[in-house]
């Protein structure tokens, strides 16, 4: 009597299988980190007693390695009965889960920061002034060539709506004042760029 046919019985194809599906994980969760933080950012690590992140200009305030994890299930029978749609779910659930633990983190770090410094906008009936403000407060960077690039907006859609239209309805004076605000803060991040050259620049 023959064996019955598993594909599961086939170790190098299971692997091969899981491998590729990894990957295509591993590439979406990129492409949706991609998309708000870019990967132009750096990060230094120090390592004393443990491995940690600087986050602060101040080299006393320093941060632990937090841990996220999520799990989906891909069932067997699935794939057996050739619902391959259920590997598509697997790694959108899978790359989706990542996305919301990173937007999750981030928020949360920025909220502890904030909170510390004081540096926090409360918005009242006019958020087109509340967003003037905030503005106002931020620093801009700059990309790896030097050009001055504004912070990322992170809002539920419901609000990215009302945003929109807002900027829709502004006057003339507002948006001569969102100009002139960006044009000093581009002006600033342009010289601190300048600054941050001119320290590791080495003269005869």
């Amino acid at each position: 009597m023959s064996k019955s046919f598993s594909p599961f019985n086939r170790p190098k194809k299971q692997r091969e299988l899981f491998e590729a599906i990894n990957d295509a994980v591993r590439a979406a969760a990129e492409a949706r980190r991609e998309f708000a933080i870019s990967g132009e950012n750096v990060m230094v690590y120090r390592h004393g007693r443990n491995w940690s992140l600087q986050q602060s200009a101040n080299p006393d305030e320093i941060s632990k390695f937090s841990e996220a994890s999520m799990e989906v299930t891909i069932r067997r029978s699935d794939i057996i009965d050739h619902n391959i749609s259920s590997i598509d779910k697997y790694i959108s659930d899978l790359a989706d889960g990542h996305e919301k633990l990173m937007f999750q983190s981030v928020i949360s770090l920025a909220d502890e920061v904030t909170a510390k410094t004081g540096n926090v906008v409360v918005s009242g009936p006019n958020v087109g002034a509340s967003m003037l403000e905030a503005l106002r407060k931020v620093r801009f960077g700059t990309d790896r060539y030097g050009r001055p690039t504004g912070p990322t907006l992170v809002v539920h859609p419901t609000m990215a709506k009302k945003l929109k239209e807002m900027e829709s309805k502004q006057t003339r004076q507002e948006l001569e004042e969102w100009e002139i605000t960006t044009a000093v803060k581009e002006a600033e991040a342009t010289s601190d760029e300048v600054e941050r050259i001119r320290r590791f620049r080495w003269t005869p």
